[in-house]
């Protein structure tokens, strides 16, 4: 099940005046990061597989509230994988995006299943594989996942204030927790931009997948990096986030922080290595 973070308050300590004046990490905080990061990377092989049925069929019971069919079965397609094994989908994201996964949609039901349902009557995308792919774009935000490739180009590292603002969050109400609440609003939000070009293009097909997910990996960008965030309740912020005004603010940020930024004072997002400024 991986290394949660059981007591995150213990972990807090006040930041620099540097740290908290340009936005870096504390040193617990990507201490943090890197345990978040090695969940992460957990594959999904061997015993893990008996892990990752008890996590679909619970997925399933969520949104189709009956017992799950076997594996393999043409009945997992209703779900929105690509197969009828919907382990194949899944090894990407390894075991911990579908821990992620299934856990949304369980604590989320109530909004979550309605939208699983909607695409199975009204197939436009994948439920299950659209999910997958909002958790690829939040993992390479947070620098969680070198294995996976970004599924669309807006999906980056996610600058150090950003990542400041996110882990902070992580030490007040836990790490995986505050990673599943983000991954819930952003499949929210990536369900939103589709039906809402869905009524701008009556026409529309799964081809324009990868641009709605696009829209939303740059509101994203503008939660973590533009936001005011005290609680994984703010994350409900991305909901009004427009996506061009977003990534035009992101882009004046980005140049300002450049212009006053010093040589040397960076992190590494990857998590494999610090500034010396931090320590």
């Amino acid at each position: 099940m991986g290394v949660a973070c059981s007591s995150p308050r213990l972990l807090h300590r006040p930041p620099t005046r540097w740290q908290f004046l340009h936005g870096l990490p504390t040193p617990e905080q990507l201490q943090l990061h890197g345990r978040l990061r090695l969940q992460c990377q957990q594959p999904l092989s061997g015993s893990a597989d008996v892990e990752a049925k008890r996590q679909l069929d619970e997925m399933w019971r969520a949104v189709y509230d009956c017992p799950p069919p076997p594996i393999p079965d043409p009945r997992w397609k209703m779900l929105g994988f690509q197969g009828c094994d919907p382990r194949t989908d899944i090894r990407g994201a390894q075991a911990f995006g579908l821990r992620c996964m299934s856990e949304v949609v369980r604590r989320h039901r109530h909004v979550l299943a309605p939208i699983a349902l909607i695409e199975k009557e009204q197939p436009d995308y994948l439920f299950a594989a659209a999910c997958l792919n909002c958790y690829a774009v939040v993992a390479v935000h947070l620098g969680l996942a070198p294995h996976l490739v970004p599924p669309v180009a807006q999906a980056k590292a996610q600058d150090s204030r950003g990542l400041s603002a996110f882990l902070r969050l992580c030490q007040i109400e836990g790490d995986v927790f505050a990673f599943q609440e983000l991954l819930a609003v952003v499949v929210r939000k990536m369900h939103y931009e589709w039906q809402k070009l869905r009524c701008s293009e009556p026409g529309l097909t799964i081809n324009k997948f990868g641009e709605v997910l696009a829209k939303v990996a740059v509101c994203l960008e503008f939660l973590l990096g533009c936001s005011t965030l005290t609680a994984t309740e703010d994350f409900e912020q991305i909901m009004d986030i427009e996506a061009t005004r977003a990534l035009t603010l992101c882009n004046f940020a980005a140049r300002i922080a450049a212009r006053f930024s010093r040589c040397g004072r960076t992190v590494d997002l990857s998590g494999s290595r610090q500034s010396s400024e931090l320590v």
